[in-house]
C-alpha cells in the first residue's frame, strides 16, 4: 500500500504526466468504472474544496446576489407602482478544475489495463441556476435555486463531452425543482458531489435602501441590505471555503466623464494552512502551520470612451509583485446590460498567484483571456429586455481566487435572463 500511495502522490505532484495512460492497450477506460480517488493526497483535497467553493460561489443566493437582484432593479427604475419582473437562467461547467488521483477498485480489474489502474482523473464541475423574481418599486418577491456538482471522468474526450451532457440535462430539470429534491449534499466516489439549494423570500425598496429576506434551503433564514452609493465592504466568514474573504473600497463610480467608472478595493483571500503533524510523524493533529494571507489592491476603470476596461491589481502580501494586468474591448453598454442587439467582450492579459505547494501549484506569470458573445434586445436605452450570451475563459483572476488549482482549466457557459 505505502508504494502504491507514493506512486499516487508522484501523480498528484506532476512527476508523471497525466497523458501517460495508454488507450491502445487491450483494455480501456470503459474498463475503468470502478475507481476510487485516493484521500490524503492534495488531489483528493483539492477535489473536495472544489466542491465546496463550487457550491458557494455558484449558489442560489449568489446567483441572486449578483444577478437577479440587479437585473430587477434596472427593469423597476421607473417606480411607477406597477410591477415588473426579471428572471433567468445560468449554466457553466469547468473542465479540469483539479487532478486527482485514482485507484480502480474492480476484481480483478475487469480488463482495466495496468496503466490505468492508478492514474490522475479530472475534475470537471458544473453548476446551473434559475431565477425569477417581481416588484412594484416598494415591495416584491424572489425565488432562485441551484444545483452545483463535480465528478471525475476519464481522459477520454468522448466520455468527458457526455457526462458533460449528462449533468447539464439532469442539472437544469434539477434546478428547477430544487425544493423537491432538499438541500443535503450528495458525495458519490470520494471526489465527486453534487448539491442543490434555493432561496424564497420577499424584498423591499425605500428611498436609497434595498432589503431582501427569505429562506435559504441549505442554510435556514437569509438577510440582505444594500444601499445606493458605490462605497461597498463585503466579508464571508460562515464558511471553510471561503473563510474570511474580505474587500472593501469603491466600486463602479461613475465620474460622468469618457474616462468610465472607476473602481478601487483592497482584498484579502487566506488561502489554506498545511495540516501539521504530530510528533514522529504518526497522524495529523487538530491545529494547523503554513498557509497564507493574499492581500491585493485593485484599480480599474470601465467603460473608457464606451469600450474600454483596464484592470491592475498588486499584491502587497505575502510578496509583493504584480497579481492582475488586463485590458478589455467591448460593445458599447456591455458591462451594464444595456446593450442592443449582437454583443462581445474580449479581454487579455496576465495574472499571477503566489507559489501555493499545499495546492500542488507553483507561482509565475500565466496568460488569462475570457471571451464572451451574444445578442441582447433593449427598448429605448434601457436595461436590456432580453439576452443569451455565452462565455469561455482560461485563468480568470476571480476563478484563480475560487479555484487556485484550477491552472490552465478552461470554463464555459451560457446565460440567459430578461425583464418583464
Amino acid at each position: 500500500m505505502i508504494p502504491l500511495l507514493f506512486a499516487a502522490t508522484a501523480f498528484a505532484q506532476g512527476t508523471v504526466p497525466a497523458g501517460a495512460a495508454n488507450y491502445g492497450t487491450d483494455g480501456d477506460w470503459r474498463d475503468c468504472q470502478n475507481h476510487s480517488s485516493i484521500a490524503g493526497t492534495a488531489g483528493f483535497e483539492n477535489a473536495r474544496t472544489a466542491n465546496e467553493t463550487n457550491a458557494l460561489a455558484y449558489g442560489a443566493t449568489t446567483y441572486l446576489q449578483e444577478t437577479i437582484w440587479p437585473q430587477l432593479r434596472e427593469a423597476a427604475k421607473e417606480a411607477d407602482g406597477d410591477w415588473h419582473g426579471a428572471g433567468g437562467y445560468r449554466f457553466r461547467t469547468t473542465a479540469g478544475a483539479a487532478s486527482v488521483p485514482t485507484l480502480e477498485l474492480g476484481y480483478p480489474y475487469a480488463g482495466c489495463p495496468d496503466e490505468l489502474r492508478i492514474s490522475n482523473r479530472p475534475l470537471d464541475l458544473g453548476a446551473i441556476n434559475f431565477g425569477v423574481a417581481a416588484t412594484n418599486g416598494t415591495v416584491g418577491l424572489f425565488y432562485t435555486s441551484s444545483i452545483t456538482y463535480g465528478y471525475t471522468p476519464s481522459n477520454d474526450p468522448r466520455e468527458r463531452f457526455l457526462l458533460g451532457m449528462t449533468g447539464f440535462t439532469y442539472g437544469t430539470m434539477g434546478a428547477l425543482l430544487a425544493p423537491l429534491a432538499g438541500s443535503d449534499q450528495a458525495f458519490g466516489e470520494g471526489a465527486s458531489a453534487v448539491y442543490t439549494d434555493f432561496v424564497l423570500g420577499g424584498l423591499f425598496d425605500v428611498t436609497g435602501v434595498h432589503g431582501r429576506l427569505g429562506y435559504v434551503g441549505s442554510r435556514g433564514l437569509f438577510a440582505d441590505i444594500e444601499a445606493d452609493i458605490p462605497v461597498f465592504a463585503s466579508a464571508v466568514i460562515d464558511e471553510p471555503s471561503l473563510s474570511n474573504l474580505l474587500s472593501g473600497g469603491l466600486r463602479r463610480l461613475n465620474t460622468g466623464t469618457p474616462a468610465g467608472k472607476t473602481s478601487l478595493f483592497v482584498r484579502n483571500k487566506p488561502f489554506r494552512p498545511l495540516p501539521k503533524l504530530s510528533s514522529g510523524g504518526t497522524g495529523l493533529v487538530d491545529d494547523a502551520t503554513g498557509g497564507l494571507d493574499f492581500t491585493t489592491g485593485h484599480l480599474g476603470q470601465a467603460d473608457i470612451g464606451d469600450h474600454v476596461d483596464i484592470q491592475v491589481a498588486y499584491a502587497l502580501r505575502p510578496t509583493a509583485q504584480i497579481h492582475e494586468a488586463q485590458v478589455a474591448v467591448h460593445s458599447d453598454g456591455f458591462t451594464d446590460g444595456r446593450d442592443n442587439g449582437a454583443s462581445f467582450l474580449l479581454r487579455g492579459g496576465v495574472v499571477q498567484l503566489p507559489d501555493l505547494w499545499f495546492y500542488g501549484v507553483q507561482g509565475g506569470l500565466r496568460p488569462t483571456f475570457r471571451a464572451e458573445a451574444g445578442i441582447a434586445f433593449a427598448e429605448d436605452g434601457s436595461a436590456s429586455a432580453g439576452s443569451v450570451r455565452y462565455l469561455v475563459m482560461m485563468n480568470d483572476p476571480e476563478q484563480l481566487l475560487l479555484f487556485p488549482y484550477a491552472v490552465n482549466a478552461v470554463t464555459m457557459g451560457i446565460t440567459a435572463g430578461g425583464s418583464f
